[in-house]
């Protein structure tokens, strides 16, 4: 057998006896907290993240019943409003 076939026979058997054993339990333990911690701060900023998209349209929301209120004397000119100057898309009415 040739030097080269041999080292590269023990590489191998190296690397399978590596993949065979798993890693150390403090370094297993390590990383498992890392990914829950990471995993909470992720679900946190989510979470946030959907309470500050509720508050917008909730303001979106209060805004427009001060529009309508102070500028819409009708309901053609509130639908007006919200199409041309909102940009809301609005469906036609029911037949």
């Amino acid at each position: 057998m040739s030097d080269d076939l041999a080292t590269k026979l023990a590489e191998q058997e190296w690397e399978q006896w590596l993949e065979s054993r798993p890693a150390p339990e403090s370094l297993l333990i390590r990383h498992i907290k890392a990914h829950i911690h990471k995993g909470e701060a992720a679900k946190e900023r989510a979470t946030k993240n959907q309470k500050k998209s509720d508050d917008h349209f909730i303001a979106a929301g209060l805004q427009l019943t001060l529009l309508k209120t102070h500028y819409a004397p009708s309901w053609q000119a509130w639908e007006t409003i919200l199409k041309a100057k909102v940009g809301f898309p609005l469906a036609a009415p029911p037949s």
